[in-house]
């Protein structure tokens, strides 16, 4: 991955040389142009109008050339650190805490706006204070909501937001098994997640019979392994596809359980508030996996 990021560095850095000097060719072209070549006067005219249109070309193809190789770059950077955080011995570990006991979890690599925007909300005491404010039994829980920190009892919740989205992120290796930490949205057509609103699954158990209709209203098919997932496990099998999943809780279900039965009103906003505190830290996965019992793959 170092190797990967110092050959994208010089790769820029060459290509800022070699644009530079293009460009200043083209400039000499202009500075031409403006000159009054001798010979009558719509020779002079027909030599200028060339020279310009000349130059005119040559700097819109250098433009084009340099935003093909900045991105053609940017992606090898984004590449680059994505090898890097892979073959990384530390990750993140998503601590929420409430009235009713503490919930751990991880963050996913193949979703990397989410995690990188959630671990900088949570960075900075963002969610601390925030209501678990949606809550529906066998279905999920739901939080982030900034303008619930102070909300007033029965107020309605669910539409505060950071003024920004997150682009789709989805994996089809990550679904909606219990504990999935996904992110709300509201129902744009580019499925894009909120900027700070997230949901923990709860859902239920399903039969055969019971996931063939599930999986008829999902956006994509279900494996095999996911079906017998839902079946064990359980979960939200109708969102797969349609929600981005960025996380899982992997200590504290017993939380979530406790979250969702909680008495709520016609909104599903629980009748008592339940604020949040959520801190992340990074750590040993070896510290991770001893403190909550995951295996990283």
């Amino acid at each position: 991955a170092g190797a990967g990021l110092r050959i994208a560095v010089g790769g820029l850095q060459v290509e800022k040389h070699r644009l530079r000097m293009e460009v200043l060719a083209a400039a000499k072209i202009v500075s031409f142009s403006k000159a009054k070549p001798a010979g009558p006067k719509e020779v002079r005219l027909a030599a200028q109008t060339t020279c310009l249109r000349t130059a005119k070309s040559g700097i819109s193809f250098y433009l084009w050339r340099m935003k093909k190789t900045v991105c053609s770059l940017l992606l090898l950077l984004t590449v680059a650190a994505a090898v890097a955080q892979k073959k990384s011995k530390k990750d993140y570990l998503v601590t929420i805490t409430t009235e009713f006991g503490v919930m751990h979890a991880i963050l996913h690599d193949q979703t990397p706006k989410h995690k990188a925007n959630f671990i900088a909300l949570a960075d900075t005491g963002f969610y601390n204070g925030t209501l678990f404010h949606r809550t529906i039994e066998n279905f999920m829980i739901q939080g982030g909501d900034p303008q619930s920190t102070k909300a007033r009892a029965g107020q309605a919740l669910g539409e505060g937001d950071v003024g920004y989205q997150v682009p789709a992120e989805f994996d089809e290796n990550l679904f909606h098994k219990k504990g999935a930490l996904a992110a709300a949205r509201d129902n744009n057509p580019a499925k894009a997640s909120s900027g700070c609103q997230f949901y923990i699954v709860q859902g239920k158990k399903f039969t055969d019979d019971e996931l063939a209709v599930q999986e008829k209203r999902a956006a994509r098919p279900l494996t095999d392994a996911q079906k017998q997932v839902y079946k064990t496990l359980g979960g939200t099998p109708h969102l797969d596809g349609s929600y981005t999943v960025f996380g899982e809780v992997i200590k504290g279900l017993e939380v979530l359980d406790t979250i969702a039965k909680q008495p709520r009103d016609n909104r599903d906003r629980p009748q008592k508030d339940i604020p949040m505190q959520v801190k992340v830290e990074k750590m040993s996965k070896k510290k991770i996996t001893k403190l909550c019992g995951y295996v990283f793959e």
